[in-house]
């Protein structure tokens, strides 16, 4: 017979963090059918995901990363930002009911699916700045949501620094202790596990052939702590500060120096710990700048202003309300989402028009 697909994902999330955190009608249930109806029903025809552009090569009109990806959205990204909130409420009831390893399984969920909430919001937030673009670079409108949108590549890079899984020293590590397999090696063969291999791999795939003619740049790109403030955002940077134009020759020498500078500061110690106070090397988790993002529909108030009360503190957040709460904000309307900010497993909002 037909399984039941709620029930099925109600013992899935059951697994992961224990029955008695994620029980049915608790924030961890909640969160997980929501995924199961957004970003887990996939109706579309891509090979992948959809993939994430703040990882593409910069244009205002990004429709991929890699040559054969997409990135348009296919379900409610509101909906998976309502998730992400839900599971963030879980916390104290994975934390004191779980094991350690359920405790690893709830982090990684809740750097992975926080990310994608995240990361879906910058290609609403791009879609801005191309509206914005159209009258003038130097109008308040477009440097506000260029100066959004590049903090949010490092906001990310912060959150993903949380999780060792999410780092770039992870996967470089990993390379690096493989060459210790090969008799004889040294750290010249080490320097060539990193560098012409893992981290080529993630950026260029090989040399400008293979990269630009065979069209291989960016085919295994990689949303990981350092990547995101070392690579992805000096490429954002470089362009906005350049009249949004490419180096001239193209990306591929920068691309490349990067893959092959040896020295790279990345490291695997996770910084901080996701849903807990922020700590002095990671200041409020999330950043510090501000930026606006869709108010999640299931927990959207009525009134404009909403206090959140979380371990008997309260946190007031004023909120802009979309035109129609049921579909994508307007560009240039919305509120602001801290998802890790204030105190620990509260994240806030303050509203903010242009």
């Amino acid at each position: 017979s037909k399984p039941d697909v709620d029930q099925w994902m109600q013992e899935y999330a059951a697994a992961r963090y224990g029955k008695s955190a994620a029980m049915p009608g608790t924030a961890a249930d909640k969160a997980w059918h929501t995924l199961l109806h957004t970003a887990l029903d996939n109706t579309t025809t891509l090979q992948g995901p959809h993939e994430a552009v703040l990882c593409a090569r910069p244009s205002l009109h990004v429709g991929s990363v890699s040559t054969w990806g997409g990135s348009d959205i296919f379900y409610d990204s509101q909906g998976l930002t309502g998730a992400a909130w839900d599971l963030l409420e879980a916390y104290d009831a994975v934390r004191t009911s779980a094991s350690p390893v359920a405790m690893a399984n709830y982090s990684y969920d809740l750097v992975d699916i926080t990310r994608q909430a995240l990361t879906d919001y910058g290609k609403s937030l791009l879609e801005g700045i191309a509206a914005a673009s159209a009258d003038t670079l130097s109008t308040p409108v477009f440097q506000r949501r260029r100066d959004a949108f590049l903090s949010l590549i490092l906001d990310l890079d912060r959150l993903l620094g949380t999780n060792r899984s999410f780092r770039l020293g992870n996967w470089t590590e990993t390379a690096r202790k493989a060459a210790t397999e090969v008799n004889g090696y040294n750290a010249a063969t080490q320097d060539w596990y990193e560098l012409d291999n893992a981290r080529t791999l993630i950026t260029t795939w090989g040399d400008e052939g293979p990269c630009e003619q065979g069209g291989l740049r960016d085919y295994s790109y990689r949303e990981w702590e350092g990547m995101l403030r070392d690579f992805y955002y000096p490429r954002w940077k470089y362009w906005f500060d350049h009249g949004m134009k490419a180096p001239q020759g193209g990306w591929f020498a920068t691309e490349w120096n990067w893959a092959h500078e040896t020295g790279l500061p990345v490291g695997t110690n996770v910084k901080g710990e996701t849903g807990k106070a922020p700590t002095p090397s990671l200041p409020n988790c999330c950043g510090n700048t501000p930026y606006p993002a869709p108010v999640p529909t299931a927990h959207a108030p009525s009134s404009t202003t909403f206090c959140h009360k979380r371990r008997g503190h309260t946190y007031s957040m004023n909120i802009v309300p979309t035109k129609n709460s049921t579909t994508p904000r307007p560009i240039g309307l919305g509120m602001v989402l801290h998802f890790f900010g204030g105190t620990r497993n509260t994240f806030w909002e303050r509203g903010e028009r242009d």
